[in-house]
């Protein structure tokens, strides 16, 4: 159940000797954006295997399934007290059992679920360790030689008259895609993350974005070929096109977990009803 599993050793399930957490930098300075390559370190003192742990899509999935279900329970409660347009319907409680099971269900299958990357420094490479019930598999990722940069980028939100940001480590790859390496932070993190982000790319050397305040990485195309990276700063909120890839996914899936719990409802709550009068 969530214990941090060696990804490389053939020791017992609960064993982590061999791989060590993902560590920052004493490295300063931090507090200009910029886009430099780190000079190189001594990788014989560096963990030959270092995590960079992370709730995955998956991982999150399970959180909005027992959301959901919370709500359907909610809503079967409701209908069941009664509304103004139908009276109390007692007969309904018997159906919670239903998706309180579903919840510690969805639970049970977080708990069991254990995703993350793993950066080997002797092989530079970056494998992504996938458990799920007991059964492990590590997928090489990407070879260090293939990463273009990895630094840290802000995320702003939007709320009627409100904003915040927010701030991830990423990874760009020589063709432009972007991985999430850590969950989002606070501005207060802005400065553990960058640390964090240099001694990552220090190990890969790759070239390393440094985020400021309030200051977003985006991937630029040159001459239709060529990626590389750039910073973009903004006071007004653009819309969908603004939004990380992270976030739109999650997203996504809120709208269609959100869709299927309105046709089930339609569908369902009728039938309870009249089968109980």
């Amino acid at each position: 159940m969530n214990n941090k599993r060696s990804a490389f050793s053939t020791q017992s399930a609960n064993s982590n000797d061999d791989i060590q957490p993902q560590a920052g930098s004493d490295h300063g300075g931090f507090e200009k954006p910029g886009i430099h390559k780190p000079d190189p370190i001594d990788i014989s003192k560096v963990p030959s295997k270092i995590k960079i742990d992370l709730t995955t899509p998956l991982e999150y999935s399970w959180w909005y399934l027992a959301i959901a279900a919370g709500i359907v329970l909610l809503l079967i409660v409701h209908y069941a007290s009664g509304t103004k347009n139908t009276p109390p319907n007692p007969g309904l409680y018997k159906y919670t059992s239903i998706p309180i099971a579903f919840m510690a269900l969805f639970y049970i299958l977080r708990q069991f679920t254990n995703n993350y990357y793993i950066m080997d420094t002797g092989k530079r490479k970056i494998y992504f360790h996938y458990e799920f019930l007991g059964n492990v598999k590590i997928t090489e990722y990407i070879d260090f030689n293939d990463i273009m940069a990895i630094g840290v980028t802000g995320v702003r939100h939007h709320h009627k008259n409100s904003h915040w940001w927010d701030y991830h480590i990423f990874m760009a790859d020589k063709n432009g895609k972007i991985t999430d390496l850590s969950d989002p932070a606070k501005e207060t993190d802005l400065a553990s993350l960058n640390s964090r982000a240099f001694g990552m790319a220090s190990v890969a050397q790759c070239q390393f974005a440094n985020a400021g305040k309030q200051t977003q990485v985006t991937i630029q195309t040159y001459a239709g070929e060529r990626f590389g990276l750039a910073y973009e700063s903004f006071n007004d909120f653009e819309g969908w096109s603004q939004l990380d890839d992270a976030l739109k996914r999650r997203i996504i899936v809120l709208v269609v977990i959100g869709i299927l719990l309105v046709i089930f409802m339609c569908i369902s709550l009728p039938v309870f009803l009249k089968s109980t009068n």
